[in-house]
């Protein structure tokens, strides 16, 4: 446990929610950080099982070998409607298109972290979106939203609706 680590990576990857960080990393600083989080009283820690560590530096050298091989060699489309990037909640749009280099940003979303808090507040604060629609196999997105709603925007009515099969589509 006193080993050198610190070539070790421990990054926030999601912002999720005002209630929500999620950390990647080397799952040697990862243990240590959740040693430190279980410690604090106010803050709740667990170390999830996923296939990676998406959006942390880890990923830094198989983000530009894809943008090399694969981004950069494709021909982008201006978007016929206004796209939110979720690293940045930044609008995407037809005027600042043309000057985004979008297979770029395409490449740091593997290794920069997801800001769902900025995207959602985007959508309320500067859209007026009165409304949100998932549609997938769960629902982590329309809860993460519903977090961020409750603690922010109470006094709004925001509708948020999840579409996880084929009978849910059907009755919208």
């Amino acid at each position: 446990e006193n080993k050198d680590i610190k070539w070790a990576v421990c990054q926030i990857s999601n912002l999720n929610t005002y209630n929500q960080t999620v950390f990647s990393g080397h799952l040697i600083k990862l243990k240590r950080f959740a040693k430190f989080v279980k410690k604090q009283k106010k803050i709740r820690g667990k170390l999830l099982k996923v296939k990676a560590p998406f959006h942390c530096s880890i990923f830094n050298n198989m983000a530009e070998n894809f943008h090399k091989e694969y981004l950069s060699l494709l021909e982008y489309q201006v978007p016929k409607n206004l796209i939110i990037s979720n690293i940045n909640g930044m609008l995407i749009d037809e005027n600042n298109f043309k000057t985004l280099n979008l297979a770029n940003h395409l490449k740091l979303h593997c290794i920069k972290q997801v800001n769902w808090i900025a995207c959602v507040e985007k959508c309320i604060e500067e859209l007026n979106i009165d409304g949100f629609i998932e549609i997938g196999p769960g629902n982590i997105l329309s809860n993460l939203t519903k977090d961020i709603i409750s603690t922010k925007y109470k006094d709004k009515s925001i509708e948020i609706v999840t579409i996880n099969s084929l009978e849910n589509l059907q009755v919208l």
